[in-house]
């Protein structure tokens, strides 16, 4: 997911919402749907595995969200690779299971 616009004007809030219900953002409630989603697939005998990064590029600078915070100083470039696809080097990277609503509420407090 991915979210551009000037300071103040409600990106955090629109991909993160505030509390629950009708208040949650796009990332929470994305996350739902990748669960319901999940429950199927693994109905039908396939196995499920959702990993995690955030990061916020402010000034050209990239942050990592979900970073230690003793490992705070990592530099973070955009990569392309002959497939035209694009990484971000040195991200913190989390597995979540998108069914467990605890575990992604404390994962987006984190970020």
């Amino acid at each position: 997911l991915f979210s551009y616009g000037q300071t103040g004007s409600g990106k955090t809030h629109t991909m993160q919402g505030s509390g629950s219900g009708v208040m949650r953002g796009l990332i929470p409630r994305s996350i739902e749907q990748i669960g319901l989603h999940k429950k199927k697939l693994e109905q039908d005998g396939w196995e499920f595995v959702m990993n995690v990064s955030f990061l916020e590029i402010y000034n050209e600078v990239i942050r990592d969200l979900l970073r230690d915070a003793k490992n705070n100083e990592n530099r973070h470039d955009i990569k392309v690779d002959s497939n035209g696809r694009r990484t971000v080097t040195n991200l913190t990277v989390k597995r979540i299971d998108p069914i467990d609503a605890d575990c992604c509420d404390s994962l987006l407090s984190l970020a």
